[in-house]
């Protein structure tokens, strides 16, 4: 009685009928659904049709749903089977920097004027200060001069419009920003006719890359931001600013590594485009590392 009236009888006889408007708005259940069109689609679903009363009626025993259902069903078996993964815990959705295996990099967020009674003077520091660079990075034109003069101006700028306050502007080394595009990688970026920064992506990938325990034939959507990828000569290359202290570059290549190979897939799979080569730029001694 999976919709609360009349007897077996009635309710096969009900779901042989035809599926209207008005018995969709009144089913009380997804069975009151499901069931009509199993019983009018017997090639695909295994109804016990032969005897339906002995398995609606709840004294029925259970030799007499097993010799009910159809030649060769195990019941049992069919009733008790266990999906061998619990879906409920893959996640659906998960950013890079969740990822077991990537330390997360400060968040990157567009900047808005913070409120009076919020400010501070204590210095901007660590992720906060990562937090300012890459806004920078971000917003900052690219033009022929870029200067640390330049740079600079543009930051006043932004304090100005109440994008950054003073001490914000302050943690930005814009000897550092304009170390950047002096340099060889900065230089490429400026030469090239597409430059693309601070890029929101969302790419389905197997859920074992989220975590190994997953099932291989599981699917995650991965999203995350790229800092820059830009042009070049068809192909794309693909740059990553990174705040951190260090004292060994080589440490700060591992440790992002796998990220990168992220970005790069993510790139690829959406533009259809090759990323022939990946940069790690460390702004606080201005190296530039190659994965």
């Amino acid at each position: 009685k999976a919709d609360g009236s009349g007897g077996a009888d009635e309710f096969i006889e009900k779901c042989e009928s035809e599926l209207d408007n008005s018995r969709i708005l009144k089913a009380r259940s997804f069975i009151d659904w499901i069931l009509p069109a199993a019983v009018k689609n017997t090639d695909t679903w295994l109804i016990a049709k032969s005897n339906p009363v002995s398995l609606i009626n709840e004294e029925s025993t259970a030799a007499e749903v097993q010799t009910a259902a159809p030649s060769g069903l195990d019941i049992d078996k069919f009733m008790n089977y266990r999906y061998p993964y619990n879906s409920a815990d893959i996640p659906s959705k998960v950013s890079v920097t969740e990822l077991k295996s990537i330390t997360s990099a400060p968040a990157e967020t567009e900047l808005i004027p913070m409120p009076e009674f919020l400010r501070s003077d204590t210095p901007i520091k660590g992720a906060a200060r990562g937090t300012v660079i890459h806004y920078i990075m971000q917003k900052i034109p690219l033009a022929e001069d870029m200067s640390e003069s330049y740079v600079k101006s543009f930051i006043e700028n932004l304090v100005m419009q109440g994008k950054l306050t003073e001490e914000e502007a302050n943690a930005a080394e814009p000897s550092a920003i304009s170390g950047f595009y002096s340099g060889s990688l900065g230089k490429r970026m400026k030469n090239s006719a597409h430059v693309f920064r601070e890029q929101t992506f969302e790419v389905m990938i197997p859920a074992s890359e989220v975590d190994e325990s997953y099932p291989p034939d599981e699917n995650v959507i991965l999203q995350g931001v790229i800092d820059c990828f830009f042009e070049e000569d068809g192909e794309y290359v693909l740059v990553d600013y990174k705040s951190d202290y260090y004292d060994d570059p080589s440490k700060i290549a591992l440790k992002y590594t796998k990220q990168l190979t992220l970005y790069k897939d993510a790139i690829e799979k959406i533009t259809k485009k090759t990323v022939k080569s990946k940069y790690l730029y460390l702004f606080f001694g201005g190296d530039v590392i190659e994965l």
